[in-house]
């Protein structure tokens, strides 16, 4: 059984939702599940952008990872600033 339908899914929920509402948790959550990408998404991984050795290479897939990583950031900066504004 693969697990990346499963994990493409979570991160994608978890995206829309850090975007939408964000919260600590689901921020944490994020972080966690962009990390995790890194390790289930080989079934998908799609042509090697960068080949760093012979068995080892940055993949279209593997950029999921950063852009879900700077949303995170993103929404962080936002919730804090609703924050400021509401005190």
């Amino acid at each position: 059984m693969t697990l990346w339908p499963l994990a493409l899914a979570a991160l994608g929920i978890c995206f829309i939702a850090a975007l939408w509402r964000p919260s600590r948790l689901l921020l944490i959550l994020l972080l966690v599940l962009a990390v995790a990408w890194l390790f289930f998404n080989k079934p998908i991984e799609g042509p090697v952008i960068y080949q760093v050795s012979e068995n080892h290479g940055l993949t279209t897939a593997d950029l999921v990872t950063p852009v879900t990583l700077l949303v995170a950031a993103c929404a962080l900066v936002a919730r804090r600033r609703r924050a400021v504004a509401a005190r």
